[in-house]
């Protein structure tokens, strides 16, 4: 591996090596302030660029947690998972941006966050979400209004 830095996936390392509440914190303090690789659908073929929605509908692919429920996937550190593992995302979108979109979605329990650096993830429950969003961290947008708005 190369020294590129991959400052979200070395906090999800960190988290996975030293389960603590401390490392936790500071994985979700970074995440609301970092750039994340996503799958947005209903992008149209070919784009490039910055993509704005507008009135068309748009949405972020999901998979699962290891117990089934549905969470979005997003990958840390998107410049370096895209040369490291190939890029599986077509858009990049803010941490708290993603957590509105979790809100938005009934159904949506989590965020997985897959890390560039190894091949570890961890997972941001919905009531986590539901605080950080509520506590008005760092300017978060209206867990009603979609981010594409």
């Amino acid at each position: 591996m190369d020294d590129d830095p991959t400052p979200l996936s070395d906090l999800i390392t960190r988290c996975v090596q030293e389960d603590t509440p401390a490392n936790y914190e500071k994985l979700l303090k970074a995440f609301t302030r970092a750039s994340v690789g996503v799958v947005a659908v209903g992008v149209p073929a070919g784009t490039t660029g910055l993509y704005r929605a507008g009135r068309n509908e748009l949405s972020l692919a999901s998979g699962a947690l290891p117990d089934g429920r549905p969470a979005i996937l997003v990958s840390a550190d998107p410049e370096v998972f895209r040369r490291r593992y190939g890029g599986p995302f077509n858009a990049e979108m803010d941490g708290l941006s993603v957590m509105a979109t979790v809100l938005a979605n009934p159904k949506c329990q989590a965020i997985r966050i897959n890390s560039a650096a190894s091949e570890h993830s961890m997972a941001i429950r919905r009531s986590t979400i539901q605080q950080i969003i509520d506590a008005g961290s760092s300017g978060a947008p209206s867990a009603r209004k979609p981010w594409w708005k």
